[in-house]
């Protein structure tokens, strides 16, 4: 009889043990995808079910809870600070029908539900599933920058360029856009009409909000996608800007007003290095000369502008047509031009 006790004991003892020592296998493979069907917009959730490392809990039986926060950045370790409580499956993948497309993080939290260690639980990790995604900045020439971006619904797109000194940072070590305090080189804002997944673009010519070139440097671009005042996503990325005396040269030269219906034209241009020659000519679209005047320009560096009558060489008002101006910087022996279209109107 006490023999019996004792391996009552023992065999309590070591369930007890079990139960106490037991716990859930990690979950660390959460991963999210995106659709559309024929209820809508859809995130499709998948990880892989877990167990109990308990020998004897053969049968365990879990719940999978889904908690979703807006936003990619900053995810937490546990459901405390997530908002939304997403729903609740007994199998390893949920499909959320969401009532508004945007950026989001998930975890999920696994609890034991069946078996002999019930109450056992566990978080995954996280996973986001972006609503404004795959980003390229693509350079061309010196002076101008294409912005490519993925988007999963119609959004009025909103582009920052800010220099590198001027960006704050968040705890988790992400940039922060915020207009109070982090001053913008340039904002361009692109309404953005297409389906879902399109590739949309944007374009930056290197210049700030006054129309001046930036300085050489790495800058972030900030891109945020908005429906009325609600925040959709956002994407961050860099870019270095590195123009070139000649390269800033040609991408400043201007004229305006361009039309110019019967009125002086005033061409404008940046010299990065004096002193230096300047040629201005004006052509007919079939190449004849119309006007053309030539000056030494001894600085200092800057933006210069130069104004025209619209007076051919002859001293006679030019006629309503197409015209090619064409403006030569010679500093040296190192001569840029830039080449470029004006319509007179009278």
């Amino acid at each position: 009889m006490k023999r019996i006790i004792s391996f009552l004991f023992i065999g309590c003892f070591l369930l007890l043990s079990q139960s106490c020592l037991a716990t859930l296998q990690t979950i660390n493979d959460l991963s999210s995808s995106s659709g559309r069907d024929t209820a809508g917009y859809y995130i499709q959730l998948t990880w892989t079910a877990t167990a109990n490392n308990a020998s004897a809990d053969t049968g365990a039986t879990f719940y999978y809870y889904i908690y979703a926060n807006p936003g990619i950045y900053g995810s937490a370790s546990n459901t405390t600070s997530y908002v939304y409580y997403v729903g609740l499956t007994s199998t390893p993948s949920f499909q959320w029908h969401q009532s508004l497309v945007q950026d989001y993080t998930f975890i999920v939290y696994a609890q034991e539900v069946g078996g002999l260690n019930i109450g056992d639980s566990i978080y995954s990790n996280t996973t986001t599933n972006p609503f404004l995604y795959g980003a390229v900045i693509s350079p061309v020439g010196q002076t101008q920058k294409n912005i490519y971006y993925y988007i999963k619904d119609t959004a009025y797109v909103n582009l920052y360029v800010y220099s590198l000194l001027a960006i704050n940072y968040d705890t988790f070590g992400y940039p922060v856009h915020d207009a109070t305090y982090n001053n913008y080189v340039r904002r361009i804002v692109n309404h953005v009409s297409t389906g879902y997944l399109s590739i949309n673009q944007a374009e930056w010519n290197c210049r700030d909000d006054a129309g001046n070139l930036v300085a050489n440097g790495t800058y972030y671009v900030f891109i945020e996608a908005l429906q009325d005042t609600i925040g959709l996503g956002s994407w961050w990325g860099s870019t270095d800007v590195n123009i070139t005396a000649s390269g800033s040269f040609e991408a400043s030269v201007s004229c305006y007003p361009n039309p110019a219906k019967n009125s002086p034209i005033t061409f404008s241009y940046f010299l990065a290095a004096v002193p230096a020659n300047i040629t201005i000519e004006v052509f007919t679209i079939t190449g004849e000369l119309v006007y053309n005047t030539t000056f030494t320009d001894i600085g200092p560096a800057g933006t210069r502008t130069s104004p025209w009558t619209c007076m051919n060489n002859s001293g006679n008002t030019i006629g309503s047509d197409i015209y090619i101006y064409r403006i030569t910087s010679r500093v040296g022996s190192t001569e840029t031009r830039s080449t470029k279209k004006l319509v007179y109107i009278k």
